[in-house]
């Protein structure tokens, strides 16, 4: 009797774990989006592909007239069978295998090829999506474009983005996807020569007053959060300016603490800036 009811118990245990399923690789915009209290798309008419504007949470976000030769630095992550079959911001059913992307701002549809700053993988994707709504992220890419860029294991990668035209209909580098004539390309380059290594920045500042960016400087570093906060000079539009930067920090969870930290200390209006890795930029402030 023992042994019987030892072996239902044993059946019933290898039908369970059967039935369970381990953790899937994270849906990184999914949690980006939840985390930050944010749907994953936007879901009313002020949403809609046309609209000069729409809110989220609260938050309200501007599109740009223009996508023409828009060219952004940043953290690229991607998303995945979560979302797979639901409706994006411009009416489509998303397809993570198709070659896709979400941008908050962009216009729908945009072209943009994504260089991985990392190894040198570039692809070119349609814009047809809205997001991320996780701060430090640039862009969110289908799972195909992420898995063409070899990101898939990091979850997020430092990308240059940049606005392409739409690809011809009938160049062996586009591909149609069975929503109307939509095409898009989904050609890959080989790594260029110029990848490598990157180091992570967070800028909490410019100034023209040499003052200000140290008083900043002094702000940021109390907080203790980097190895360093460096101010550097800048010139820009043939103005001298003073930067204000935290690090350089390892990756993009690096990245995520050190802006909660900072947030945390008052200090709200950043950005990530990547560069080659080189060292710190800049006279550190310690």
């Amino acid at each position: 009797m023992k042994a019987r009811l030892l072996g239902v118990i044993l059946v019933a245990l290898a039908l369970l774990s059967g039935c369970a399923t381990g953790p899937d690789k994270d849906d990184y915009a999914a949690a980006s989006s939840e985390a930050a209290g944010k749907p994953r798309q936007p879901a009313t008419s002020e949403s809609s592909s046309t609209a000069d504007s729409y809110t989220i949470a609260g938050e309200t976000y501007n599109v740009m007239t223009s996508a023409d030769d828009h060219v952004e630095q940043g953290i690229a992550s991607w998303y995945g069978k979560k979302f797979h079959g639901k409706q994006t911001a411009n009416g489509e059913r998303y397809d993570m295998h198709a070659m896709t992307a979400a941008h908050r701002e962009l216009p729908l549809p945009s072209y943009v090829a994504v260089e991985n700053l990392e190894n040198g993988r570039e692809v070119v994707v349609r814009v047809n999506d809205r997001g991320p709504f996780k701060r430090n992220r640039i862009i969110d890419l289908s799972y195909e474009a992420a898995s063409r860029l070899a990101m898939m294991e990091a979850g997020t990668a430092p990308v240059e983005i940049r606005t392409v035209g739409r690809p011809d209909e009938g160049s062996e580098s586009a591909t149609t996807t069975g929503i109307g004539s939509t095409t898009e390309q989904v050609s890959e380059s080989s790594a260029k020569a110029s990848a490598g290594e990157v180091d992570y920045y967070v800028q909490v500042g410019a100034f023209a007053e040499r003052d200000n960016a140290y008083r900043m400087a002094g702000r940021a570093d109390a907080a203790d959060l980097a190895p360093s906060v460096d101010v550097s000079k800048h010139r820009r539009s043939g103005k001298q300016l003073y930067r204000v930067r935290v690090g350089p920090l390892s990756d993009a969870e690096h990245v995520d603490r050190v802006t909660a930290g900072l947030t945390e200390v008052g200090i709200t209006d950043s950005h990530v800036v990547i560069e080659p890795a080189t060292g710190s930029q800049g006279t550190a402030t310690r």
